[in-house]
This record gives structure tokens, C-alpha cells and sequence, in this order.
């Protein structure tokens, strides 16, 4: 009798063990949970018609995303994991109280840690400076606007365990500094949410509700001095259907939902893109209103869309990023440019800062600096074949703050000057990165580039390097 029960016992492991892989061959193929990317079946052979080596590597990553119960698996360990423990198996997704979720990407930001340095932010001020310059000189008004992480407004609701630093430098203060000896155009929608004691984000999600993002629309438009319609007497709807993006990645198989406030846009504009929802890449619409607009939005933008919409008659929204600033906003075709960006993401403005020309300098003299090597590259730019790039490295201590430049001079002898964005390297190196039109170079022409540092209105040569546009440097 022992050993029936045994070999019963060993058949019912094997049986469990094989449902996984079983169940693919009759069940629906899983979707993806939360914001993981569809992984599509390997095939046998390549687009080419030959035999794809990485058919089985190819077919165990398809498995481990696809095998059948997968979201039901998922969401039944994240509800053991978070009620007994207070924890998330999803990397993505760190466990509050009283069923609060946050995005783990702001945990730096809550906890005070690798923060940007003040000559850094200092530099990420200069990056934004150009990029209004620009909007400047197309004839455009230029706003900024953060949207502070949830846990920023709603740090109470956090597990014990992430213990902030009471004294760690933010972010966000440092760029609060840096921006008040700037004339850059700022909405302060920190100070705007948190003196509001209703709770404007959504606790399953990472998001603000729509209530949250109508007064951050209210609050932008107010300090443009744009006419729009506040919707503070229109009819409102709170419905219980929001699944939140991070229930989404924790519970995938769970159809949790939670209330979020519906406002009457959608007769006040029309959509001119073929638009699936708000968190398409590029959106264009149509309104009665006056204006036009080019907005840069994350993800925290989804909910603006439709405010911002019915506020212009021609709105242009988009998420890509780095964008290539100068195909969208060129020649009046905006009246106002916004940049809306999450806290999490304000260093974006220094690792990948908007593809646009170098602004040039014109009049001039460059004196001898202190020689180093910064690294100094010219090549083709990987977002668009329109422009090249010429960056390398250089430490904010040699620069003091000082703006950078590079100085290309043709084999005709012909130089033009041009200032750089601050730029943040994947490797956490700090350095110079200038975008130019790559119809400014022939392809086998030696063109010398020179690095310069501007330090009280005078030009410091430091680095200089003959490079070949299109061969090797």
C-alpha cells in the first residue's frame, strides 16, 4: 500500500509539473502581465530561410513568458508575498500599506540616493535653457512642468522598511535651486498637489487620477495666462473601473479595480492621428479653441491629453525620447512648447537630451586652456540619420560650470563654433554631446574638431582631434 501511494504520489508531481508546458498545447496563449513586452513564438528559420541557431535559447525565453497559468500563478504568489509579508516578487512594484502599491524606480528619489550632483542639475538647467532658446527662436512660448512621484505626495503610505534619509539631497530640490537663478518658465506642481488634502493619485497605480491631472492642466494653462476651460462646473462621474498599472504587474490574473473621475472632454475635440488610447506615442487633435501646441508628456500625460486638448485648436503630443525636437518644432509651427516630465525622469534631460541642433556662437576669441583628453568622438547620431554627433568626457570640476563647445574647422579652413549639451553617459561619466546636420559634412572629409570651455566670457581651447565624417576616427 506504501508504495502505491508513493508512485501515486510521484505521478501527481510529474502531472503538476507538466501543466505548465501541457497546457500551452490547448489554452489561449497568456498575455503579457503588466508592462512586460509580448514575447512572439521562435520559428525554425530565419526571415532569410536559414536554420535559426537560436531557436531553442529563443523557445525557453518564449516558455518562460507564455507556459500555460502563468498570471494565475503570478497573481496567486504576489497575494501570498503581500499580505503575509508586506513584499512584491515583481521588480517593478514595492508594496505599501494598506494595499498601496509604488513604482520601485522612485526609491531612489524617496530615499535620497544617487542623486545628481549640484553641478550636474546645474547642467541640466543649461540643457533646458537650450531647449527654450530654441522654442524661442521658432516663435514659441516654453513651459516646464514636473510631476512629482507618488511617493513624494504620499510618503505615509510606504512599508517601514524603505527608511529615507531625513537630510539626503532630492532631485527635485536641487532642480528647484538651480531653476530659481534661471528664467526658464516653471509650473511648480509639487507645491500645486500637495497643498490639496484629497488624496489626486491612484493607490493601485503610479499615477495621479484624473482629478489630479485636471488641476495640473488648470495650473500650467493658468501660469501661460492661456484662456481654457476649467471644468470646475462640469459634470463629473466617479466610476469604480481603473485597473492600476502596477495591480496590472502584481496581481495579472486579478481584475482588481478602483475609483477615478471622468470629466466631459470628448465633445470638445477630436482626434486628427488614428489614436487607439492616451498612451499612444504620437497624438494630433482638433478643437474649437485658439493656439497651437507641442507637448512633450511621459506616461504622467496620458490622463493631460484630453484637457490639453480641448484647450488648442492644434495639439501635438508626444512620448518619444529622446525626441527629435527640431522635425516637430520648427518655423511657428507651435505657439507654446511644454515639457512634461515625472520626477523619476528629470535626469533624462542630461543622459538623453532632445536631438536638436547645436545652437552656434558666432563672435568670439579662444585662448589657450589646459590641455586634456576628453574622448573627443564624431559619429553618425543612432536616432536619426539626419544628424551626427560629436561628444566625449568631461568632468565638472575642469569645467567649473562653464559651458562647453566644439569648434569644427573644414580642410578650407572655413570654423564654426557650436555649444554643447551637458551630457551623462550610460557609465555615469560626465561629458559634452552637441547634435549637428549631417549634410554639414562630406562623407571622407577631415574636419578638426576643437573643444572649448567658456569661463567669464572668455574661450579656452582644451582638447582638440582630426576627425574623418564617415571612416574611421
Amino acid at each position: 500500500m506504501k508504495k502505491i501511494l508513493t508512485i501515486l504520489f510521484i505521478c501527481l508531481c510529474m502531472a503538476l509539473c507538466l501543466i505548465p508546458s501541457v497546457g500551452m498545447l490547448f489554452g489561449k496563449e497568456e498575455e503579457s502581465a503588466g508592462n512586460e513586452i509580448k514575447t512572439e513564438k521562435p520559428r525554425i528559420k530565419t526571415e532569410a530561410g536559414a536554420l535559426n541557431t537560436e531557436y531553442l535559447p529563443e523557445w525557453g525565453n518564449y516558455f518562460e513568458k507564455n507556459f500555460a497559468l502563468r498570471s494565475a500563478a503570478i497573481t496567486a504568489d504576489n497575494r501570498l508575498m503581500s499580505t503575509l509579508f508586506g513584499v512584491s516578487d515583481i521588480a517593478g512594484v514595492a508594496v505599501g500599506k494598506g494595499g498601496w502599491l509604488y513604482y520601485t524606480s522612485t526609491l531612489d528619489d524617496y530615499l535620497g540616493r544617487n542623486t545628481l550632483s549640484e553641478a550636474q542639475m546645474q547642467g541640466l538647467v543649461q540643457n533646458i535653457e537650450i531647449l527654450r532658446d530654441y522654442a524661442a527662436k521658432c516663435g514659441s512660448e516654453f513651459l516646464l512642468c514636473v510631476a512629482p512621484n507618488k511617493n513624494t505626495l504620499y510618503p505615509e503610505h510606504m512599508a517601514y522598511y524603505y527608511a529615507p534619509g531625513a537630510t539626503a539631497p532630492r532631485n527635485r530640490d536641487l532642480l528647484h535651486k538651480a531653476l530659481a537663478g534661471s528664467d526658464i518658465a516653471y509650473c511648480n506642481l509639487f507645491d500645486v498637489l500637495a497643498a490639496e488634502q484629497e488624496t489626486l493619485y491612484l493607490q493601485t497605480d503610479s499615477h495621479w487620477n484624473n482629478k489630479g491631472a485636471l488641476l495640473a492642466y488648470n495650473a500650467v494653462l493658468d501660469s501661460l495666462g492661456k484662456p481654457h476651460e476649467d471644468f470646475a462646473s462640469a459634470q463629473v462621474t466617479r466610476t469604480k473601473d481603473h485597473r492600476g498599472d502596477l495591480s496590472k504587474m502584481l496581481y495579472p490574473a486579478a481584475n482588481d479595480t478602483e475609483y477615478n473621475f471622468y470629466y466631459p472632454t470628448d465633445a470638445l475635440f477630436s482626434y486628427v492621428t488614428n489614436t487607439e488610447s492616451t498612451e499612444d506615442s504620437l497624438i494630433q487633435t482638433r478643437s474649437e479653441a485658439s493656439g497651437s501646441l507641442y507637448m512633450y508628456r511621459d506616461s504622467f500625460g496620458n490622463a493631460l491629453v484630453p484637457f490639453f486638448a480641448t484647450a488648442y485648436e492644434s495639439a501635438t503630443f508626444t512620448k518619444s525620447f529622446p525626441m527629435i525636437l527640431e522635425n516637430d518644432v520648427t518655423g511657428g509651427s507651435a505657439d507654446t512648447v511644454i515639457f512634461e516630465i515625472v520626477e523619476r525622469n528629470i535626469n533624462w534631460f542630461l543622459t538623453q537630451p532632445p536631438v536638436v541642433s547645436a545652437p552656434e556662437l558666432m563672435v568670439y576669441e579662444v585662448q589657450a586652456g589646459s590641455a586634456c583628453d576628453t574622448g573627443l568622438e564624431l559619429k553618425a547620431c543612432e536616432y536619426s540619420p539626419a544628424y551626427i554627433e560629436i561628444s566625449g568626457n568631461l568632468e565638472y570640476d575642469k569645467r567649473e560650470g562653464s559651458p562647453v563647445y566644439v569648434r569644427l574647422e573644414s580642410e578650407s579652413g572655413q570654423a564654426r563654433t557650436f555649444r554643447c549639451f551637458n551630457y551623462l553617459t550610460k557609465g555615469g561619466e560626465n561629458g559634452y554631446l552637441a547634435y549637428l546636420k549631417s549634410d554639414m559634412f562630406k562623407a571622407g572629409e577631415a574636419v578638426k574638431v576643437s573643444v572649448l570651455i567658456e569661463k567669464e566670457s572668455e574661450f579656452y581651447q582644451i582638447d582638440s582631434k582630426t576627425c574623418t565624417y564617415g571612416g574611421k576616427q
